[in-house]
């Protein structure tokens, strides 16, 4: 029953995983960026252990490593999958991120690239940070790339460091945050901002009908329908 049981966790995995990586996003979104790095990931970890066999003195690191797969191959299967799946599923969290400028653009970028230069009499902030820290613009870019280490790291971890029952309940929480919490908010932005958008182009269509006096009547009231919808 426990066995059953563990199968089922294993293929629902593998089946949000799939559904994640079969939605409908545009083509300039979906990339393979976290897949290539898991894949590339596996030999590195497979060199591993007889390296760690290897520092504790086994007299023959490489025939234990072939005995290992030969007797827990099933496990390894299957956490090989799970590993995967992982990948898969924050390639798709990742595409829903992407995807939005193509749904709501960056509409306040225009604003804030004002309010920018307004802070710095006239200057755009990046050309000073240039000027002062240009020389450790690439060490920053290579740090603000080693996250996509952290979260391969940790989909390591969840596969090939707990029990069965574990690497399925660690794998469904990071699915569920990724697509669920991660996914569910940004279409909840994007359908306030839309919504949003509606308002306003109908309270200009009435302010364009009604006349000046009529016309501040209606937009007090949208004004305030708006600020509920982001509140």
């Amino acid at each position: 029953m426990v066995l059953r049981g563990i199968s089922f966790g294993y293929l629902t995995v593998i089946a949000i995983a799939l559904a994640a990586a079969s939605l409908p996003l545009p083509d300039n979104s979906r990339g393979n960026s976290f897949v290539t790095i898991a894949v590339l990931v596996i030999p590195l970890f497979i060199c591993a252990q007889p390296f760690r066999l290897m520092l504790k003195r086994h007299p023959a690191p490489t025939r234990q490593l072939v005995s290992d797969i030969r007797e827990h191959w099933p496990k390894l299967l299957w956490a090989v999958a799970l590993y995967l799946s992982l990948a898969v599923t924050l390639e798709a969290f990742s595409g829903i991120k992407k995807s939005i400028p193509f749904v709501i653009p960056f509409y306040l970028d225009p604003f804030l690239i004002e309010l920018d230069r307004f802070l710095f009499f006239g200057t755009d902030p990046w050309r000073i940070t240039h000027a002062l820290f240009g020389w450790a613009t690439q060490p920053i870019v290579w740090l603000y790339n080693a996250w996509h280490f952290v979260h391969i790291g940790l989909a390591v971890w969840v596969a090939f460091s707990f029990d069965e029952i574990q690497k399925i309940r660690f794998t469904l929480i990071l699915q569920f945050i990724w697509l669920v919490l991660g996914g569910g908010s940004h279409a909840d932005v994007i359908g306030r901002a839309r919504n949003g958008r509606r308002l306003l182009r109908r309270s200009q269509l009435r302010s364009n009908a009604l006349g000046p006096a009529a016309a501040r009547s209606v937009s007090h009231r949208d004004q305030g329908r708006l600020d509920r919808n982001h509140g």
